[in-house]
């Protein structure tokens, strides 16, 4: 595995915008500045990052708590809309003295391009690969399904693909009405699509299409959908009978080279999911499902087939377990994050503690771990690094790393300002056991509100 320094940034702008048409723009792109400093939890001193401005205090906190010096930061000071290229920009005044290599949240085309011109070499699959379309392919979550269907791995069942086409949007909106119709509801997915962004709920009830809150007749039903197909031209999308989700959980790890080794599992996460929306806000790990073997057992076909197409690198499945009036109830992969995920930041910290491969976690053992609570947004009241800090010490809540602690808070990303008033961070809690994670987490979550 590559030991050379590497340049680690979140280039989530590739997973929002894919064809990098747009851009992000407004919040989107406001929260993707501020969470740049995630990739700190991840570097090594040897590396670099790419961020924003990181405060002070935040830079000083980390270093207390990993033990080491923080990597050098490569700025980046842009303005939305927000593309990949504004974070590779600033590296071409860093590079050319130091054997560095390419290391981003997910291994896309922008990335592999944009080395392959500058003679920066990937840290993990071969650019050819990745601008020939592989990890495009692997994220396709229409494109996983299928696969799935060959591995023998359970979808949702009666789920129907297309290509949106010009020829076939009236075809396709008299599939989704005639599935909603027959399960109760449907859900629509964009395939390349990420955070909630084009998917489209359609729930039956006996005043019409319940859609983002409004009720809808059959008509217009047909109006709102022409317009979201009309947008999605060109893509592949999913039409799949609605499941009233009951909890979700994804399996993560790490696919070596192949002949160096066989992919791994970090474990089972459970997601925490916004009780309203649904939109995940955190994980537990390690979890436990009745399932979890079968999980963890077709995550490794998956993982298996990746390797065999030469992908190296961080992937994961997701599994949903939801109920539907007619199907009963389900368990079903849903889709593959075939890059670095939102778990893997925490799990730097068990990873320092338990002596795992910094870069690859090759050696987790999920069964002889601390446990792990994290949840993103959340609010406070207090402006800096170093005030939750402390108000957490002032409440005698255990922090990871100060004092020689190996277990307590972690502060993910230094506080944000909100548009409606207050702060918001992002915590992680290392706990001997879940139990004490969790009330570590909630007694936080009161110290600074």
């Amino acid at each position: 595995m590559n030991r050379e320094r590497h340049i680690i940034f979140q280039n989530t702008t590739d997973i929002l915008d894919p064809n990098q048409k747009e851009g992000c723009r407004g919040r989107v792109a406001s929260l993707i500045l501020h969470l740049l400093a995630r990739s700190l939890h991840m570097a090594s001193s040897e590396d670099l990052v790419v961020a924003g401005k990181v405060p002070d205090d935040f830079i000083g906190y980390l270093r207390r708590i990993r033990d080491e010096e923080c990597p050098p930061i490569v700025q980046v000071d842009v303005q939305p809309p927000l593309f990949t290229a504004h974070l590779l920009g600033p590296l071409e005044n860093v590079l050319g003295r130091e054997n560095y290599c390419l290391n981003p949240y997910i291994q896309w085309e922008t990335v592999a391009a944009w080395g392959k011109e500058h003679g920066i070499q990937m840290a993990f699959t071969n650019p050819d690969l990745i601008l020939g379309g592989i990890v495009r392919r692997a994220n396709d979550k229409i494109e996983f399904r299928r696969r799935c269907v060959e591995l023998g791995i359970p979808i949702v069942p009666s789920q129907e693909w297309y290509l949106v086409s010009p020829g076939r949007e009236e075809e396709i909106k008299r599939t989704i009405s005639a599935m909603a119709k027959e399960f109760g509801g449907v859900f629509v997915q964009n395939g390349l699509s990420g955070g909630g962004v084009g998917n489209v709920a359609i729930r039956c009830s006996r005043e019409g299409f319940l859609v983002d809150g409004r009720i809808f007749t059959e008509e217009e039903l047909g109006l709102y959908l022409r317009k979201w197909l009309s947008a999605a031209r060109g893509e592949n999308i999913a039409v799949a009978p609605f499941l009233e989700l009951i909890a979700s959980h994804t399996v993560s790890g790490f696919i070596p080279p192949l002949g160096k080794g066989e992919p791994f599992v970090y474990g089972l996460f459970e997601q925490v999911l916004d009780p309203q929306t649904h939109d995940y806000r955190g994980f537990k790990w390690p979890a436990f499902h009745e399932q979890q073997g079968d999980m963890i057992k077709w995550t490794i076909r998956w993982f298996s087939h990746l390797q065999q197409e030469g992908y190296v690198g961080p992937s994961d499945v997701d599994f949903i377990l939801g109920k539907n009036p007619k199907l009963g109830t389900v368990l079903a992969a849903s889709e593959s994050n075939t890059r670095w995920d939102a778990f893997r930041f925490a799990l730097s910290y068990a990873a320092r503690k338990m002596g795992w491969d910094k870069r690859t976690l090759e050696g987790i053992n999920p069964g002889n771990a601390p446990a792990i609570y994290q949840e993103d947004h959340v609010r406070t009241r207090l402006p800096s690094t170093s005030a939750i800090v402390k108000a957490v010490r002032e409440g005698e809540i255990p922090l990871f790393g100060i004092e020689g602690s190996s277990g307590g808070v972690i502060v993910m990303v230094p506080p944000r300002k909100l548009e409606k008033g207050g702060y918001e961070t992002a915590l992680a809690v290392v706990g001997e056991n879940a139990k004490e994670a969790e009330r570590i987490f909630s007694q936080t979550k009161e110290a600074i509100e």
